[in-house]
């Protein structure tokens, strides 16, 4: 084991060589940046979308009853469930669908048409595998899609959706305690 190892370190003296090996990713501090400023972007329209409704609800004192949200949400209370979850669901979820619907389907669609229905089509697909939150997968899809095409970056696209579902892990949090 010791041998396995120093002959690795011969090969790949710094970490991020051993990483762009392993991997196939050499890392970029501005591909984080990119990510950040994505993220940033899609949350201010979404805030901006979703404002004006909680308003609306708030004022009109809408029962926002979650009775049933604390049993659906027990596993918050579990630390072992929760790492579970907050893993799966910030970077393992991200991590397997950004390969299969950017880098494998809508690659191998973009490589036979058009953006427009590369996007719509891999997004679709994309919405139907979130039938809870349809339209928001939809509208992100095609969020991704133009971030892939855009970069042609697949660490940008899992970064900016890793934070969208850590989000969105958040505001479930939220509402689970201070509701």
């Amino acid at each position: 084991m010791i041998f396995f190892s120093c002959s690795y370190y011969k090969l790949f003296p710094s970490l991020e060589e051993c990483i762009e090996s392993l991997i196939g990713y050499k890392f970029n501090l501005s591909d984080v940046k990119l990510s950040f400023k994505y993220s940033l972007l899609f949350l201010g329209v979404i805030f901006l979308l979703i404002l004006p409704i909680y308003f609306f609800f708030y004022f009109n004192e809408y029962d926002f009853s979650l009775s049933n949200f604390h049993t659906k949400y027990d596993f918050f209370f579990s630390s072992y469930r929760f790492f579970v979850y907050f893993i799966s669901f910030c970077f393992l979820g991200p991590l397997a669908e950004e390969l299969f619907f950017r880098k494998l389907f809508y690659s191998f669609l973009r490589s036979k048409m058009g953006f427009i229905f590369s996007a719509v089509y891999s997004s679709l697909f994309f919405a139907l595998i979130h039938p809870s939150r349809i339209l928001f997968a939809f509208i992100a899809g095609l969020f991704f899609s133009y971030i892939y095409e855009k970069n042609n970056n697949l660490f940008i696209n899992f970064c900016v959706h890793s934070l969208l579902n850590l989000f969105a892990l958040s505001i479930r949090f939220a509402f689970f305690y201070f509701k």
